[in-house]
């Protein structure tokens, strides 16, 4: 059997498997791609036909379900709170989403608490009252997290760059950002305790970094290779060394 004729969870064929045969291929692929989606986010999802169209149920209650017009295929949001979460944050183009196990509202809380310009947006919760998903915002960036199990970790492949004004805001984000089992790393780069990796870079450092004179860029990258969280001082001393 192909994927798309077969439940992509458990192998068995479904009542969803049998909808999807009977729609035009471009259809059974598009839906086939969304349940994909759904099932990844949603894992240990039900899925039923309901009303005559697919359905992905979490823990008895309704969450998704999709259909195939004539000229369109569609996703519809069943939960009100994971709803109204996705209509109320205003998406940019671009959006940071992160996957936790089940820290996600404990992170969001964490991170707002750090950084001054944020704020707590909307939190989704299952009928065991426990958070689904989250939106926040720091600094003016929005963010989106969701609980969805312990497959996945973060690597050091991703990180959020901080740019800092003065060596006081360097100083205060390293220590907050490392407490309670966070991991400090070399030149400026860090791990907070739930894996997510930061750089806490201060705007000194790309300043003599910009200099023509290559003597002076080379004396302060050297500098700051040798650093954990970056020093400022330390910096324009290399800088003006020679």
């Amino acid at each position: 059997m192909t994927k798309s004729k077969m439940s992509v969870k458990s192998g068995k064929t479904t009542p969803i498997d049998d909808y999807l045969s009977k729609l035009p291929a471009d259809q059974r692929q598009a839906l086939q791609s969304l349940r994909e989606v759904v099932l990844s986010i949603l894992l240990d999802a039900e899925e039923v036909i309901s009303y005559q169209v697919p359905m992905f149920k979490h823990n008895g209650k309704g969450m998704i379900s999709m259909s195939a017009k004539k000229n369109y295929c569609s996703l519809h949001l069943m939960s009100p709170p994971l709803a109204k979460a996705i209509r109320r944050i205003e998406m940019k183009k671009i959006t940071p989403f992160l996957w936790f196990d089940n820290q996600a509202e404990e992170a969001m809380n964490f991170y707002v608490s750090i950084f001054k310009n944020s704020k707590v947006g909307d939190v989704s919760r299952g009928p065991d009252g426990k958070a689904f998903s989250v939106t926040f915002q720091l600094e003016g960036q929005d963010f989106m997290a969701l609980n969805a199990g312990p497959q996945f970790k973060f690597t050091e492949a991703i990180s959020f760059f901080v740019d800092c004004k003065t060596q006081e805001e360097v100083d205060e984000l390293w220590e907050k950002l490392t407490a309670d089992g966070g991991e400090e790393s070399r030149c400026g780069w860090l791990k907070d305790k739930f894996g997510l990796s930061w750089q806490i870079i201060p705007s000194a450092l790309g300043e003599l970094m910009g200099d023509k004179d290559a003597a002076k860029t080379k004396r302060v990258m050297e500098a700051m290779l040798q650093m954990n969280k970056i020093n400022i001082e330390g910096l324009r001393q290399a800088y003006e060394a020679g």
